[in-house]
């Protein structure tokens, strides 16, 4: 018994020595299995990710096109249904017109017919002349089921009864509920969503749109490899069960393919290998020097590192946008990365090996950069930029050169063009900003200052005889008066501060009325030539400033024509593009063109700058291309210009179209004729100018208002609390201490809720919208202002025609003076 416990031991030791002497032999083994599996592992993991990128990016196109679809197959029954809707008001033929229209302007739309009730099909054109009766359009039970319960509906007829192709009928009724019939409009399906799926929505992916088990559209068939990766959502198609479905194509899937795998699991194997040889090393050598075994790790190690330090570094240099390049110390190019030889237009194998003299012996900087190459190896660096040509355009490019241990020289470059023409932007934008700034905080201490000289000096010539001295000195004086008023608007103007009334506009109709002026203020030796294109697009933006334009473009064509010319108006209308300099859209545009002198780059440069001019002391302000620059950019639009020495310049200014209706139509206007309108209501005038307040009096009272005065917000509640007779209107300053004018008139209406009121600044826009006085339906009249111009406004305010005159507190044009009594 007791020997049982030492066999068992001895078997315990020998198996022990078995398995120190195996374990050596199965370590290579061990490695390679666990290198191969850690390899593929990581390969599976990195394919997996690959494929979790097509999906997220199918899902991505799929949900921007299934909302697409789905907007313009609401949109398309909105349209539709508003001609059903409104037919019987419209009439017959115009009903008519506008459903041709929709079906011209809706992509794929084969033709638009009335149905019901009954059975008849009426077509708008004669499109669908072989179906005459319901029946014969098909469409089956839904469309039949549609006519009866008066809803909108999408169905499908026989394809045989249109030529084989796939369409779609869609229905919209005349009345919501009601079984009157409507008008059904016949799309195509490839042509109709392709339109809606245009090439760059889902650009590169399979499409399907199908309706339940029914494929209603296909853009494109899926590949059998790729049926896994679909992806697809539902459309609200008024009421179908429709779902859109997306594949990846093989381009998607290669774009979205990167080599990482491959190179992980060649660099995996690759490790593996190593390591198994290094193992099998290692066991063969282990019993005999344990020293050499300690220096091969060290320097397998040391190896790996300086492979993945080169491998960095080479990485790092081939992917920088920034161009990297090694010279020796005779100044020959070792080495360059591929931005470097972008940069010179040349390949690799044209670099090395050359000198800078020899790559490039045409630029005549070439002594420069031997200059750098010499400051960088006195200084240990050089640095600096310089412009050259790349593919024949000029670009500017920085540059460092580092001086490196082995006199070799380590330059670093990157084109700054784009940083630079940011910068002079953001410089021009600063100034101005500066000189906006100027012009709106001279604005209100002016205005007061011109609407009491204004105003005062129109009241002593209503009481001088005509044909005096003092008459004709007064009207100096008012003369003088609207020319500081006129230049207060254009600082205003090109600052981009001035209180302007946007309306939809015909610049036809603007260019026809300014043309009846132009001929007499370009002078007879200028021709004077229209191009005014039909079925111009609409802009919106304010009439006087639009024709202010106008006039300041033709003045300056006039002037560089000192011997006469011809000067063309034009007007057409533009599409711009996606991926132009100007915001793509529609646009009308405005094109004066002169046969002058034309401008050099450095007059061109400087155009649009505020007090620049090329003209004469005192023969101009500078003024007048920066105000129209500031009008055009706050109209949302652009100014560009076209010149060449001797042979003219063509000012282009585009204005986004818009929508609405016919700016030609007639309507009323407030205060029109000669003199000032009467009136015997109550005002309460609140003014916190003294010289102000007693003109606006004087001009209320003489035209027969009774007058309450008040110098300041609280003094004014505090009269019309104590007035027992109705005031009839609040006239207030909008800004002044203490209790401005948007909370007297909030107190006056709280009190006297039938008062109207008017708002008086001498503020731009930018300093009077904080204080709420701003938008549609608020009467407001512009300091400088004339006691005719004041008497008209509140006539018009007092008559419900508030705002039919203008905001700007003049009877005409921009700084156009009242006609001298």
């Amino acid at each position: 018994m007791p020997l049982a416990p030492t066999v068992a031991a001895a078997r315990l030791a020998r198996l022990a020595l078995l398995a120190r002497a195996v374990a050596p032999a199965l370590a290579p083994v061990a490695t390679c299995l666990v290198g191969l599996a850690a390899s593929f592992l990581l390969w599976r993991a990195l394919e997996d990710q690959q494929v979790r990128r097509v999906h997220r990016s199918v899902q991505s196109e799929l949900a921007a096109a299934a909302h697409q679809l789905e907007a313009d197959v609401g949109d398309g029954t909105r349209a539709l249904g508003q001609v059903a809707r409104h037919w019987d008001a419209l009439g017959d033929g115009r009903a008519r017109r506008e459903a041709a229209a929709y079906a011209e302007a809706r992509p794929g739309c084969a033709g638009v017919a009335r149905v019901g009730p009954g059975d008849a099909v009426h077509w708008v054109d004669e499109t669908g002349a072989g179906a005459r009766t319901v029946a014969d359009l098909g469409g089956g039970p839904a469309l039949g089921a549609a006519l009866r319960e008066g809803t909108p509906a999408l169905c499908y007829p026989l394809r045989s009864a249109w030529g084989g192709t796939r369409t779609i009928l869609l229905f919209a009724p005349h009345e919501p509920g009601s079984p009157r019939g409507g008008l059904v409009a016949v799309l195509r399906a490839d042509r109709w969503i392709d339109a809606v799926l245009h090439a760059n929505v889902a650009a590169g992916y399979a499409l399907a749109v199908t309706d339940g088990a029914e494929e209603v559209y296909a853009r494109r068939a899926a590949e059998d490899a790729y049926r896994g990766l679909e992806q697809s959502l539902p459309v609200d198609a008024v009421g179908r069960p429709w779902r859109l479905h997306a594949w990846p194509t093989p381009e998607v899937v290669e774009g979205e393919r990167t080599p990482l795998p491959a190179l992980s699991l060649a660099v995996g194997l690759l490790a593996t290998t190593l390591l198994t040889l290094a193992a099998a090393a290692v066991r063969a050598t282990r019993r005999h020097a344990a020293d050499l075994e300690r220096e091969i790790r060290e320097r397998e190690a040391a190896q790996g590192a300086l492979q993945r330090s080169e491998a960095l570094h080479r990485s790092l240099t081939e992917n920088l946008d920034q161009g990297v390049y090694l010279k020796d110390r005779d100044g020959r190019f070792l080495a360059a990365n591929p931005a470097f030889c972008r940069l010179v237009g040349r390949g690799a194998a044209d670099v090395v090996g050359r000198t800078e003299a020899e790559l490039f012996a045409a630029d005549p900087d070439a002594a420069a950069h031997a200059a750098d190459d010499q400051r960088a190896r006195a200084e240990g660096r050089a640095e600096g930029e310089r412009t050259v040509a790349v593919a024949g355009a000029p670009r500017v490019v920085r540059y460092t050169l580092t001086l490196l241990r082995d006199g070799s020289l380590l330059g670093l470059t990157w084109d700054v063009t784009e940083w630079r023409a940011v910068e002079a932007q953001y410089r021009q934008a600063q100034k101005m900003e500066a000189f906006g700034q100027l012009a709106g905080g001279v604005a209100h201490d002016f205005n007061n200052l011109l609407t009491v000289i204004n105003g005062f000096t129109d009241l002593l010539l209503e009481g001088l005889p005509a044909g005096g001295a003092l008459r004709e000195a007064a009207g100096e004086v008012r003369n003088a008066g609207e020319r500081a008023a006129a230049l207060t608007a254009q600082l205003l103007a090109f600052s981009r501060k001035s209180i302007v009334e946007p309306k939809v506009l015909d610049l036809n109709d603007v260019v026809a009325q300014v043309g009846k002026m132009l001929g007499r203020l370009i002078g007879a030796d200028v021709v004077l030539a229209t191009d005014l294109a039909d079925g111009l697009h609409r802009v919106r933006a304010d009439r006087g400033q639009v024709e202010q334009v106008v006039v300041n473009l033709a003045v300056n064509a006039r002037d560089a024509m000192p011997r006469g010319g011809r000067l063309t108006v034009r007007t057409r209308n533009v599409e711009v593009a996606a991926g132009a300099d100007r915001r793509p859209g529609r646009y009308a545009e405005l094109a004066v063109s002169d046969t002058g002198t034309g401008m050099t780059d450095g007059v061109r440069a400087k155009l649009f700058e505020p007090f620049f001019t090329t003209k004469g002391v005192g023969q101009g302000t500078g003024l007048g291309l920066a105000t129209v620059h500031g009008i055009v950019s706050q109209a949302g639009g652009h100014v560009g210009v076209e010149t060449k020495l001797g042979e003219g310049t063509t000012f282009s200014v585009l204005l986004p179209a818009v929508d609405g209706p016919d700016p030609r139509a007639p309507g009323p206007r407030a205060g029109a004729g000669p003199g000032a309108p009467r009136g015997s209501e109550l005002v309460l005038l609140v003014e916190d100018e003294l010289a102000v307040r007693r003109l606006a009096r004087a001009a209320l009272e003489g035209v027969g208002y009774r007058v309450l005065e008040a110098a300041s917000g609280a003094e004014a509640v505090r009269i019309a609390d104590g007035c027992a007779d109705p005031i009839d209107l609040l006239v207030t300053d909008v800004v002044m201490p203490g209790m401005g004018g948007r909370d007297v008139a909030a107190a006056l209406r709280a009190r006297r809720p039938v008062t109207r009121v008017l708002f008086v600044s001498g503020y731009t826009d930018g300093a009077i919208v904080p204080h709420g006085v701003d938008g549609d339906g608020v009467a407001f009249l512009q300091k400088p202002y004339t006691p005719r111009s004041l008497a008209r406004k509140v006539r018009a305010v007092l008559d419900g025609l508030d705002g039919l005159d203008g905001r700007d507190g003049s009877d005409g044009a921009a700084g156009a003076p009242d006609p001298v009594p």
